[in-house]
């Protein structure tokens, strides 16, 4: 069910501009007392105001120290992101008088407007745990404010950049989503902060929420564009995302996120229940938590890895957990692990796989993972050879695809080759002795596979997929015997 917050009718309809008659001096005798002047003063969303410095010599205000950081959810990040020509500007009159001149996303209305909303999504908040308040902010974003694909490129609808656009309007662009989210997260007594760099090249803004000592992503402006946005909640990263520190993310932020990349030993957080430390001198990452690791938390990465050890208590591993991890060589799964098909297609380097013994779905034979009861092999690498004592009857999809395996025979057991069992794998020779209920694109886009024996009772059919796209095939043997193929001139 969607969440709905009701807004009072009146704060909405509030949207008059501000007059710009600057408001009259006030006197500042330290930088401190100036600092918190202009702070208040743009959070009130004044377009002009002066001050007089009594007593003390003008200094430039750092703006970092404007936008300092608090629990006032009008102040820090937030106001950070209030305007649109940039900074206020401040011009010198003389005699120690100064007038601040400012342009803003909002009215002090509309302002007042987001605080109604945010108070009564407070309210309706019934969560006490920290991950679950994080996540009700996250969960009413993506149900309830759509991402405005149709104002994306016009800079004349500015109500897109604002928590007001997000709440009222129920559209954004990121940086509406990442406002509305740090007001909601504060308003629930969570540490947040704003975020802004890019995604993929492109501008972008997000959030991160402190959970317990820890740090994590949250993008609401991606999870909302998703049936399942769970992908962009409490994430210790996110791919082709870069954080750019200047005006518009605070610099502190550095220190809370990221560890120095000098360091021999990492250890972060996958999410709230699990986490990761990577040796980088042994190339050695360790996994542990319990449950099931969220989608691609390590997706195409970094290629100092070496090897992977999946501690006891982690139960499953999504699709493509560790997609195109080339650099891994060896694979150690725990017996509490029951889900982890396709969790490392593409990872052509693996050589060692083992699965600790009383796992209850798999079991680990010459370097393969055999799913136990269905006697499927679900996973091989450069070093498998597959049992044959009839323990392996069927080869997945995927199983062997981009391994850097050259030679394999395939045991008489195996009844089932699924597509792709083998595509794009580095097989340079193959022996097919059994009968296969299906040998359709098994092989495909094998790029160096060279010869291939069919045994004498091999009867599946042939056909142009099997082989498809294999330009390196030169030799096809067929052993006396079969009832069905022969070969002639290294055809068949």
């Amino acid at each position: 069910m969607r969440k709905t917050i009701s807004v009072l009718l009146a704060s909405l309809l509030l949207l008059a501009p501000l007059g710009l008659a600057a408001a009259a001096a006030n006197d500042v005798s330290s930088y401190g007392e100036m600092i918190g002047l202009i702070r208040s003063e743009l959070i009130e969303r004044k377009t002009s105001f002066s001050f007089t410095c009594v007593g003390f010599d003008y200094t430039e205000p750092d703006w970092n120290d404007v936008f300092a950081y608090s629990s006032d959810a009008e102040a820090g990040d937030y106001l950070r992101l209030a305007f649109i020509d940039g900074f206020p500007e401040i011009t010198d009159l003389g005699n120690g008088q100064y007038t601040v001149a400012a342009s803003y996303f909002t009215t002090r209305e509309q302002e007042d407007a987001v605080a109604s909303y945010v108070a009564s999504a407070a309210a309706g908040c019934e969560e006490t745990d920290e991950e679950a308040k994080a996540r009700y902010a996250f969960d009413l974003l993506c149900e309830n404010v759509t991402f405005d694909l149709e104002n994306l490129y016009d800079d004349t609808v500015t109500e897109k950049y604002t928590a007001w656009g997000a709440a009222v309007n129920g559209k954004a662009v990121c940086q509406g989503f990442s406002t509305l989210y740090y007001r909601l997260a504060l308003a629930l007594g969570l540490d947040c902060r704003i975020v802004t760099g890019t995604r993929s090249g492109w501008n972008h803004a997000w959030n991160i929420v402190r959970i317990g000592d820890l740090w994590y992503h949250v993008d609401a402006a991606c999870g909302a564009q998703l049936l399942d946005p769970s992908g962009y909640f409490m994430k210790s990263s996110l791919k082709n995302y870069q954080i750019v520190y200047g005006d518009y993310t605070a610099p502190e932020i550095a220190q809370l996120l990221f560890p120095s990349t000098q360091d021999d030993v990492t250890t972060a957080a996958i999410n709230y229940l699990c986490s990761y430390t990577f040796d980088r001198t042994a190339g050695k990452l360790v996994v542990s938590g319990t449950g099931d690791l969220p989608t691609a938390s390590f997706f195409d990465c970094n290629q100092r890895i070496r090897s992977v050890l999946i501690e006891e208590g982690i139960t499953g591993l999504p699709s493509s957990e560790f997609y195109m991890c080339q650099s891994i060589k060896e694979l150690s799964v725990p017996a509490s692990l029951v889900s982890l098909q396709y969790s490392f297609v593409y990872c052509s380097g693996l050589e060692k796989i083992t699965v600790s013994p009383g796992n209850p779905v798999y079991h680990s034979a010459g370097n393969c993972i055999i799913e136990t009861e269905s006697k499927k092999l679900v996973l091989g690498c450069k070093g498998s050879v597959i049992p044959d004592d009839g323990s392996v009857t069927a080869i997945a999809s995927s199983a062997f695809s981009y391994s850097e395996i050259q030679s394999l025979s395939i045991p008489d057991s195996v009844t089932v080759i699924e597509y792709s069992a083998f595509s794009e794998s580095d097989l340079e020779s193959v022996s097919l002795n059994g009968c296969y209920d299906s040998l359709y694109g098994a092989f495909r886009w094998c790029g160096h596979l060279k010869n291939v024996t069919i045994g004498a009772g091999m009867t599946t059919t042939i056909d142009r997929e099997t082989f498809l796209n294999c330009p390196c095939l030169q030799r096809i043997t067929v052993e006396e015997g079969n009832p069905c193929y022969s070969s002639d001139e290294n055809g068949i």
